[in-house]
């Protein structure tokens, strides 16, 4: 059973940053500031452009404003029941319960925690 709908189109953390993302800029800052950063404690499968239906409200962790999509990201790493997590390009970050199909949203950027 695949992850994502076929008009779906997942991207690895390489993908994005060959774009020039944040994670992209943020790996590119001097040796010292590289030093400091801790080791990942959970990885995410993304998907551009895809907004996670989290299958009713009741799925639905929380949602809080943030800088970016790593906020976003790291927030679903520490929170302990959350499967999946969307980025609405507005700043505001969803957590999600469950981690179903992702929908097509222009707005947003999504991903489906692997570990």
């Amino acid at each position: 059973m695949a992850l994502y709908a076929s008009y779906m189109t997942p991207i690895s953390v390489l993908d994005v940053q060959e774009e020039g993302s944040e994670v992209a800029r943020r790996s590119l800052k001097s040796g010292e500031e590289s030093s400091k950063r801790q080791q990942k404690k959970c990885f995410f499968q993304h998907f551009t452009s895809s907004w996670m239906d989290a299958g009713g409200d009741i799925n639905d962790l929380m949602n809080q404003q943030v800088a970016n999509v790593d906020e976003c990201e790291q927030l679903c790493c520490e929170h302990s029941e959350c499967q999946s997590f969307t980025f609405w390009r507005g700043h505001t970050c969803f957590l999600r319960a469950t981690s179903r199909t992702p929908r097509p949203n222009g707005e947003s950027f999504s991903g489906i925690r692997l570990i």
